[in-house]
Formats: C-alpha cells, structure tokens, sequence
C-alpha cells in the first residue's frame, strides 16, 4: 500500500524538485557558515527554544528595560515547533539552517506544482511536467530572488503559503467539506509568524478573496458558502490566541504606525517600480548588491511574454482569466504610485485606513504577481508545446527557455550570491568588508557563559550602544544585521544593546547612553546601578566609525578612569566591567520617599543624580508627558517628598509658557508635604494653596511648617553682580542668607556679588517656615542660567525600611514577599513602566501606580503602623498576558474539537468501509 502511494504522487517531477530543494541550500551553505544579516540576523535559527520562552509572553523582560511586544505573539508558534525540533535532533547552527531553506523550497515547489494541477484536471498527460515548471519558476524567479531570499525576512513563510492557502481554497469550493475548511485554516494558523509583520501576513488572503469572489461572480451562487463561512470562522478561531490581545492592544500598535513619513516612503520606494519593471518581477534597483556583477538584462521580458500567450490561446478557460485578473490586481498594487492608475493608488493610501502598512508595495504584494505568472507562464508553455509540430524544435526551443528563465535570470540562486549587502550598505572607504556568512568567535559564547553563571536577577549592558536596530561586528566571518537578533541570544539575562524609535523608554535609555556617559561618567555608573545593570561588556569587535557609535578608546578611557566601577575580566576583545554592589539596586526595592520632579526635561536628571540629597531618596519621579498632569490632581497620599526642578532660565520657562497662552501663569500645587511646579492646563486645580507666578519676578507659595531644604546649581558667564535667588518671609520677620561650601552667609538685596564665572552650587537648610504665604524672588541677569532647583521637606520617618525578597515565576508575574513593614512605603519595580503592571496585595490592587526614575514603575503602600499585618506578599502581574491565556484556551480547545470531529469521521467512514 505504502509503494502504490509513493508512485501516485513520488514521480520524475517530483523527484526533480526535491533534487533541487535540497542542493540549492547546499550550495549556499558550502562555507558551513551560517547566513545571518539583515532584518532577520540569527533571529528564526540559533536559539529557537530560549525565544519561545520569550515570544509566548507579551511582555519581553530580556529586550533592555523590558517592552511590550503583543504584536509579536504569532511568532510563538514557530518557535514552540522548532525549539522542540532543535531539542529533539540538537543539530548546530548550520544543520537548521539547511533544513529550514530546504523546506521552504521544498514546500513552495510542491504547493504551486499540485495547485497547477488542480488547475490542468482535464489535461492529464501533460499536466505534471507543465505543474512542474511552474512549480520551479515559483522559487526560482527575480521576485524570489530578490524580495525572498535576498530580503532575509518573515516573507520567506510567504513562499509556500501563498500557492498553498490558493491550492485549500480550490479544493474547498470544488468539494465543499469539513476536512478542508480545517486544513485551509491550519494552514493559515502555521503561516501566521508572518503576521509580526501585518503588511506581509494581510497579501496572502488577496488571491483567495479574489478567487472566491471570481467564483461567486460566474456562478452567481456558491455550492460551498456555508463551508466558507466555517472556514472563516475557524481561523478566527484558531488564531484567536494571538488576535484577542492584539486587538485588544490596537490602539498603541496603531499609535506607533510613522503616519507622517508613509506616504513619502511609498513615494520613494515607487520609483524604483514602474510598470515597466514590475512586469519582469523585478525593480529598477535590482540586482544592486555589493561584489555581485549581475545584469540579465531582457531575458526577463519572457516572463509578460510567456503569460501573455496563455491569456491569448485561453481566452475562454475561466481559470485563465482569473489568474490574468489577479495578475493585473497585483501588478496594480505592487507598482504603487507609478502610472497607470497611480492617483488611484495614492487615493487608497490616504483613505483606507491602516493602507500605509503597505509603505513598500512591491516588496508585499510582489509575491501575487509572481504567482500569477507561474501559473500563467505554465499554459503558455504548453501552448507553444502543443501547437509546435516538431518534436525536437520544440524540445530544443524549450529546453532553452527554462535555461534562461530557470538558470540565467537567477544566476545568483545558483552561486549563492544571493545573500549579499546592499551597494549602500558598505562604504567606499570601509577598511574591512562584512559577509553574510557568519561564525560567531569562540570569545562570545565564553562570555556569555560567565555572566549566564551569574543567578542574580540583573542585567547587561553593551558598549557601545546601537544607534539604531543594526551593528557591524568585525569578526573573521563578519556579521553586519539586526544587533537584537545577533549575539545577545547568546545570554540569559536582559541585555541593554540597541535604541530604537518604538522602544517607550527610548528617552531615558539616550540620555544615559548618549549624554550621560560623555557629560558625566559618575551620573551615568549610578544610573546604570539604578537600571539593575551589574555588568557592562565593552564589545571591541565592532566597526566604530561605521556603525556611529562612540570611538572604543574614549569609552575604555570614561570607564577605566572612574573609581566607581571596576574591570572584571577579558574575553577577546571584550572587557568586562562590573557595577559594585553600593550603587547596583535589585529589580524590586523600597524607600520611604521619593522624590518628585515637574517642569524640566530628561537631562535634568543628570545633575540632580549627583545632588547629595538624591543618595538616600534613590529614586525620581519625573513628569515629562503632558498626560502625566492628571496624575497630580487625584493623589491624596503623603509619600511623596516635594521636589521642583527647573532645567533652564526663569524667564524662558516663562515665555515659553506665555506662548501656550497661559497669561505668564504657573499653579503650585501643595498636597500635606509636598511641593509641586505644575503649569496650568485645562483648568486650575481645586486644591488650597494655588497661587500665581507674577510677571516673571515672585513666585508664590504656601508651605506647611517644618524645616525644608532648596538646593540648586546654576553657571555664570562672566564676573558681574548676580541677582540670583532670594528668600524672604512675607512679614521679613526671618532673615535670608546662603551657604557657599558649606560656610553660612547672610546676604541682603544689596550685597548678592559672585566673583569669577563657573559652576557653583548653594544650599539653604534647615530653614524654618512657619504659616503663610513666603515669597521665592527671582531677579532677571542674563549672565545667570539656571540647571536645575530642587525644593525638598526634610526626611520625617524614622521607621527602617521593609525587606523586599522577589520571586520571579515568569516574565509577566513577580512574587514580593514582604516583612517587617512598620510604616508606608514606596515599592520600585526596575522594569519599563506601563500601565499593564498591576500590583495586588491579598487580591486588592494598589492604585497608587508611578513612572519612578524616567522609566521604572512605583506603587505607593499604604501600611498601618499598628496593624499587625506586617508581613505580606505583594503580587506585580502584567495583565495583558491574561488576554494571551484566554485566546490560549479558545484556539486550544477549537483545534481539539476539530480533531476529536475528524477522528470520530474517519473511525466512521473506515466501519462503513469494512462493512
């Protein structure tokens, strides 16, 4: 039995295009190096188990400071079945590298080979070897070349899925059954890694909506509508795992969609796609790779040519005219804004919403035509092989074109060449060359295997930092790709490698990496401590001046000269670095105050982290979004420690604010003991204490009484007199003075005199303020700029501080257990804020939620001193992730039914059958 179904559908054909499958990988993999660049790197191949582990949460605690990535749940799927592969068969790097482009070339050629022979049912003699050309020129074409291969992206899933989810359909309207709905929607749920990416995952249903629609237009009537409408239903169903959150999530996913700059990168991109290019299934930038001399020139007009005969000689062949159709749709869609019909294009990107995903048309919808034309070039084929008379003419002609069209216009297929860099990508002055053809060096993995052994929860930071998304390593065998998909899949622990436009604590991450750093190495060790950072891996391996990051020696110079960090050992050209354990905070803390910062910017946190003061707070609550001021209006809680930062000179800050048409006001916001610098929005606050700052010179505020600090820094540009800052009671019945290093001086109005220019620093303290209203007087001086002014109550809580013992159970729940707390407390969480995090103690959320620190999370708990319920657990869930195991169940159990369906059919149809 098994031998009579190996020779119904193991032939010549099908021998020759496994033969095929199989050598194409092997000749591209003749180096044994493994092929990593570009947007994918060694993402879909070198440690498919650990990336499971992540991408079946929707919360990723190893990327930085931790991110949201919802929209990268359908990858999970894939990694879940090639991490059990890569557990079960343990092969290298190379091994799965062969065997995963085997199989996609193997399955694409198999998938558009049986969907042509759906399509030839009539013409049985000749069907397999005309399904067989087409199945080769399906993986074997510029398109493919170019966009799949060469692209190196989630579009290589689109090869076998496109013919494969048309083959389904076919079979479904023809023989409406169960067991075809089922599989179209499986099929559907395997590809669905490609949905990472929806401008790739959405052109795989444009062939089968097309088709269904060409039929219900001939037909007027569908045979199989209710078995189309379970399909649909079933993959919603089987995908509803990853869609519920996803949908659930819209909103911030769309809110990260570059609206502004769409419409001129599908501009840009659609010069490179006229019509007259995209009928050969290439572009005018191809074939522009580095060191590749290839130009086939007009051999690819055969391609419009060939399916051009298969419309003339099958006007009337209904299924002709349907891939005619799709191939003009797609040949529509993919040329963009180029004539003809391009205002109509550019009408579809302008109104229909989410269109702009489509940003790059012929890289998304590219695929549909060279579908189109492997169908179509296979009739026309067959035509001229019908219509010729003489056999060897029509060998020989024959022969010569799928010479041409096979071999020649993909030359680079064959050599492997394929895989190359784009011109732009290498510099004409670059001393060393990167491949694509990689080998990670020894020196990494013993890296990576010395901090793995490290079971404290911390993490590491790279230097120096990936300006964007890719880095260039000069290794032996170079890698130049995405830096997040290259060798941080080597290490267990968060890694801080990269910035990126979309990452929410972008801000902070480049104030530390990119300011910090060079402006003051003791800021930046003690916000790395801040981070949960212990070890900072200088990776001398890269191409600096390349990649712009900062010069290697200044970074090895900012490190080995500070005294606040030191060298742990070498790898290589590797340094480690470690962050001693008097300035490292865990990933979970307390403090009884927090200090709290309205008005300036991010880098105002560089000076206020060397304020003495800050030491023993720890942490920083920073109000840098406009959203953030509602926050304010609904707190009620003192564990607040007042805090006003100003960045810049008094009368700036107030001219700005006259520009938002606020009349020069500012509102000062007093809630118990706290102090706030908060500018007006919508409406005044209600609260008692709000005052006005009056035209620029007085800035009036109520504090309680008790002993205060104000400390500052400002510069001067030149000797001169300075009017600078002045505190007087309203009544003047408590006198004003400064502290200049410590030593107490009383100033007057009329003796403020600085003598030399520079950076000086003053602090008033201990200062009593009783009732009433006191005045802060600022006098104008040009010569006299302001960094930053903190306003803060003296530490009033003598209780000592809880202890904080955590439990990780996985990336998107923490344990924190709880002992020894005798009064309210702050509890930090080092992890990028969100609003997903919830904290729960016995099952009651903790509302009191706060960004900390420009981008950690804060929940303030409120502890009665004489309860004796002094010991407790704090759980800290992402609740995004319960969307996730609701969809879980959902598909879970839809896919179960359906098989306990199918299984209870076939033991039925088998009883029938013996019986």
């Amino acid at each position: 039995m098994m031998l009579r179904i190996f020779k119904r559908f193991i032939g010549g054909p099908q021998v020759l295009m496994m033969g095929i499958s199989f050598l194409l990988p092997a000749l591209w993999l003749r180096d044994r190096l493994a092929i990593a660049y570009a947007e994918t790197g060694f993402t879909l191949l070198l440690n498919s188990l650990r990336l499971f582990k992540l991408t079946r949460y929707v919360w990723w605690d190893i990327f930085g400071l931790g991110v949201e990535k919802i929209e990268s749940l359908p990858s999970a799927l894939y990694y879940f079945i090639t991490g059990g592969l890569e557990t079960l068969f343990r092969f290298s790097t190379v091994p799965r590298q062969y065997f995963f482009f085997s199989g996609i070339l193997l399955f694409s050629s198999f998938a558009m080979y049986f969907l042509i022979l759906e399509l030839f049912q009539e013409r049985k003699r000749a069907s397999h070897w005309v399904a067989l050309g087409g199945g080769l020129f399906y993986i074997l074409n510029p398109f493919a070349m170019n966009y799949i291969w060469h692209r190196f992206v989630v579009s290589m899933f689109g090869l076998p899925a496109l013919p494969l989810i048309l083959l389904l359909t076919l079979k479904l309207l023809n023989k409406p059954c169960f067991i075809y709905a089922f599989s179209l929607a499986s099929v559907i749920s395997l590809f669905s890694i490609m949905a990472i990416n929806p401008a790739f995952f959405v052109p795989l249903f444009v062939p089968m909506g097309c088709y269904i629609l060409f039929e219900l237009f001939c037909k007027k009537s569908l045979k199989g509508w209710k078995f189309i409408g379970v399909t649909a239903f079933l993959i919603l169903v089987f995908n509803f795992w990853w869609l519920f959150p996803a949908c659930l999530n819209l909103q911030s996913t769309v809110a990260r969609v570059p609206w502004a700059d769409s419409f001129e990168n599908v501009r840009a991109t659609s010069q490179w796609t006229p019509l007259f290019y995209v009928l050969r299934l290439v572009d005018w930038n191809t074939v522009r790779w580095y060191h590749v001399p290839y130009h086939p020139g007009w051999t690819e007009f055969l391609v419009p040519f060939l399916s051009g005969i298969a419309l003339f000689f099958n006007r009337s062949n209904r299924k002709i005219i349907f891939f005619s159709l799709l191939w003009v749709i797609g040949l529509f869609l993919s040329k963009g804004i180029q004539p003809p019909a391009g205002d109509l294009f550019e009408w579809m990107f302008k109104h229909i919403p989410l269109f702009v995903l489509f940003r790059n048309p012929m890289e998304k919808f590219g695929l549909t035509v060279a579908l189109s034309c492997s169908v179509l070039m296979s009739f026309g084929i067959y035509e001229l092989w019908r219509r010729w008379a003489c056999r060897w003419i029509k060998i020989g002609v024959l022969g010569m074109l799928w010479v041409v069209l096979l071999g020649i216009n993909v030359w680079p297929m064959w050599t492997g060449d394929v895989f190359s860099l784009f011109q732009g990508i290498v510099p004409k002055d670059a001393q060393s060359i990167p491949t694509v053809k990689v080998e990670i060096p020894q020196y990494w993995k013993e890296a990576a295997n010395f901090i793995n052994q490290d079971k404290e929860n911390n993490r590491v930071s790279f230097l120096p930092q990936s300006p964007a998304d890719g880095m260039w390593y000069q290794w032996k065998h170079g890698y130049n790709g995405t830096d997040f998909g290259s060798v941080n899949l080597l290490f267990e622990k968060p890694v801080i490698q990269q910035g990126g436009p979309d990452l929410p604590a972008e801000d902070y991450r480049k104030m530390v990496f990119n300011t910090a750093f060079f402006s003051s190495p003791n800021s930046f060790i003690f916000f790395l401590g801040m981070m949960n950072v212990r070890y900072i891996l200088v990776r001398g391996d890269v191409n600096e001046g390349v990649m712009g990051t900062p010069p290697l020696q200044k970074i090895r110079e900012v490190l080995d000269s500070s005294p606040l960090i030191q060298k742990e050992c070498s790898f290589g050209p590797l340094a480690l670095y470690r962050v001693p354990d008097e300035l490292f905070l865990p990933r979970f803390y307390a403090l009884s105050e927090v200090a709290v910062a309205v008005g300036g910017k991010m880098d105002s946190l560089i000076p206020l982290s060397l304020a003495s003061c800050i030491g023993r707070y720890r942490a920083i609550t920073f109000f840098d979004h406009q959203n953030d001021k509602g926050i304010l209006e609904d707190w009620n809680f003192n564990g607040v420690r007042g805090m006003i930062a100003v960045n810049q000179d008094f009368d700036g800050l107030l001219m700005e604010l006259k520009r938002r048409n606020v009349n020069g006001a500012l509102d000062l916001l007093r809630q118990s003991e706290i102090i706030y610098l908060f500018d007006q929005g919508e409406k005044f606050l209600t609260q008692d204490g709000t005052h006005e700052l009056q035209s620029g010179k007085t800035e009036r505020l109520q504090c309680q009484k008790g002993f205060y600090k104000i400390i500052g820094r400002f510069s001067l540009k030149e000797d001169s007199k300075n009017t600078f800052l002045r505190y007087d009671h309203r009544n003047n019945l408590s006198p004003s003075f400064l502290v200049w290093d410590g030593n107490p001086v009383e100033m007057n109005a009329e003796d403020m005199t600085l003598v030399s220019p520079g950076y000086y620093e003053f602090l008033l303290s201990h200062f009593r303020v009783e009732e009433g209203i006191h005045h802060f007087q600022w006098v104008k001086n040009k010569n006299l700029k302001w960094d930053w002014l903190l306003v803060l109550p003296e530490k009033r809580s003598s209780s000592p501080l809880p202890s904080v013992h955590s439990k990780k159970v996985n990336p998107t729940r923490y344990e924190v257990d709880i002992e020894n707390a005798r009064s309210p407390f702050w509890l930090v969480f080092n992890e990028t804020f969100n609003s997903g995090w919830k904290a729960y103690i016995r099952k009651e959320e903790e509302t009191n939620h706060l960004r900390l620190n420009g981008f950690a999370n804060g929940w303030w708990v409120d502890v009665n001193p004489n309860s004796f319920y002094n010991r407790f657990q704090i759980v800290i869930e992402f609740i995004p992730q319960r969307w996730l195991e609701i969809g879980v169940w959902v598909s879970g159990g839809a896919f179960l039914i359906c098989l306990m369906y199918l299984g209870l059919c076939f033991l039925r149809v088998r009883s029938l059958w013996k019986g």
